[in-house]
């Protein structure tokens, strides 16, 4: 069996830097990796493309303490979503204040979460409020939260939003006042006021 094959001698070789080892490792792992971290950035190539190369390049670094208790793909996986986690938790803050911040967007949700009493830009100046909030749009479905996160953090038009779904603009603004109404819900659940 060429060492090649066996994903335990692959990893032997790159950290011996066998020629054309790294290049074996990266062709087994490259095409699945980026699929699912594009998958998980909403179709963003060229956010997906960033994150598969510091994931490959963390991945290289850490390759020593690859134990193979699993396989290399999830390996760098796992690398690529705590490097799209990271990701995510860069871009919170001014998107919190794009999505809660007043801009009139989502007066909607603002007045389906607001409980009786208190100002929502006051309670929102709280950190804590904010991680709530932040969490809450982590823990929606999918296709929830990958259209708000469309919205709010790339600013994509509603148009760009409709290409992306591959549906009209008018049933991506019915998608889109769906994930506001869910997040609305799942904060009233969470007994998270705005």
């Amino acid at each position: 069996m060429d060492a090649f094959e066996d994903e335990q001698g692959l990893r032997e070789a790159v950290l011996r830097g066998e020629p054309g080892a790294a290049e074996a490792l990266f062709d087994r792992v490259f095409n699945a990796l980026y699929s699912h971290v594009c998958a998980s950035l909403g179709g963003d190539h060229h956010a997906a493309e960033e994150v598969v190369s510091e994931a490959l390049t963390a991945g290289l670094r850490g390759l020593p303490g690859f134990r193979g208790d699993s396989s290399l793909l999830t390996w760098f996986r796992r690398i690529a979503e705590r490097k799209v986690a990271d990701r995510a938790r860069r871009r919170r803050p001014e998107v919190l204040e794009v999505i809660v911040g007043g801009n009139g967007e989502l007066d909607e949700l603002v007045g389906a979460a607001r409980a009786a009493g208190g100002s929502p830009l006051e309670d929102l100046a709280s950190e804590e409020m904010r991680r709530q909030v932040c969490k809450a749009l982590d823990d929606l479905p999918a296709r929830h939260g990958t259209v708000l996160r469309w919205k709010y953090y790339d600013e994509s038009s509603l148009g760009e939003i409709a290409l992306r779904l591959h549906v009209s603009p008018k049933a991506a603004e019915r998608r889109l006042a769906r994930a506001r109404a869910a997040l609305a819900s799942l904060l009233r659940k969470r007994r998270i006021n705005l």
